[in-house]
């Protein structure tokens, strides 16, 4: 894997993903990276991101972007995106949503680009009660 740039760390962590390959998934990550995991739940750092993407992981589902934008300002990189998740449910039921997420990637000191904030339901995050 590569991750010289933030589209090509997307394009890692969603083959790692999509084979089932959870350090892979995980060496996308910063180690205290954050993550929305439903609006109005996030988990953050390793031991919470290896917990929620091995359930995850559990159901196969398989994640699809279809477009796909990046801002890049120095080593910070907002990447914005829709895509799909398709699957099965733990229920066995068929699962295919579309989502629009934003993630903010920062670049290592050895050049590649990790997740920081990971947050796969974008705006949708507002729809939560306060």
């Amino acid at each position: 894997m590569s991750k010289q740039t933030p589209l090509q760390t997307v394009h890692d962590v969603d083959e790692a993903f999509n084979r089932g390959d959870l350090e892979a998934v995980l060496d996308c990550y910063e180690d205290q990276a954050l993550m929305v995991i439903e609006p109005g739940k996030v988990v953050q750092g390793k031991v919470e991101l290896r917990k929620t993407f091995q359930e995850l992981l559990k159901l196969g589902f398989k994640a699809t972007q279809l477009k796909t934008e990046t801002l890049t300002a120095g080593d910070i990189a907002l990447f914005i995106s829709r895509w799909r998740l398709d699957g099965q449910t733990a229920e066995g039921k068929e699962f295919s949503k579309e989502f629009t997420a934003t993630t903010v990637f920062r670049k290592q000191l050895d050049g590649q680009w990790k997740a920081i904030i990971d947050n796969s339901f974008g705006p949708d995050i507002l729809n939560t009660e306060i």
